[in-house]
């Protein structure tokens, strides 16, 4: 997701998974779109008109439940974004985003980037040499990364790096 020209210069503002919602705000708010949406792989998207939601809503009432809890966890990582650019530095902002892909972080892992580092540089507000040399920097604490496979075997030094930013 991002905003601004598509002149190649724009803000990335998510990076969305399986199953996440897109478009809810330019529904809700009768068709204005904030944002663009470009895939980066292979995608499936269900579009379905304001009319027909609101039938299945009407049908289903935990549909809305389970629809502001997706919503809900959209705008959490939203701001843990904002964060990340507003109050770490490149390092910490590449400890804190990797820590976010991973399932728990008391436990080492294995994580495959969702999409390339370039794109992923852009969405944490640094050049690609920056995330090249913060991945670098992150060895010592045990990172180790091959293309887009990581290899994270203690979370919790990048934990306590990120916690030293605040």
């Amino acid at each position: 997701m991002y905003r601004g020209p598509d002149d190649g210069k724009h803000a990335v503002i998510g990076l969305r998974q399986p199953g996440d919602v897109v478009g809810i705000s330019s529904a809700l708010a009768g068709g204005r779109h904030y944002s663009t949406a470009t895939p980066i792989g292979k995608f499936r998207l269900l579009k379905v008109p304001v009319s027909v939601f609101a039938d299945l809503c009407t049908q289903d009432p935990d549909l809305l439940i389970r629809l502001t809890t997706r919503v809900s966890n959209q705008l959490r990582r939203l701001a843990e974004q904002v964060e990340r650019i507003q109050l770490m530095q490149t390092t910490e902002r590449l400890a804190s985003y990797l820590l976010s892909l991973i399932a728990d972080p008391q436990q080492s892992a294995e994580i495959r980037l969702p999409c390339d580092k370039g794109l992923i540089a852009t969405y944490l507000g640094m050049e690609r040499e920056s995330f090249s040399r913060s991945l670098k920097k992150l060895r010592t604490l045990g990172v180790v990364s091959k293309g887009r496979h990581i290899r994270i075997s203690d979370p919790g030094a990048l934990t306590r790096l990120c916690r030293q930013s605040n």
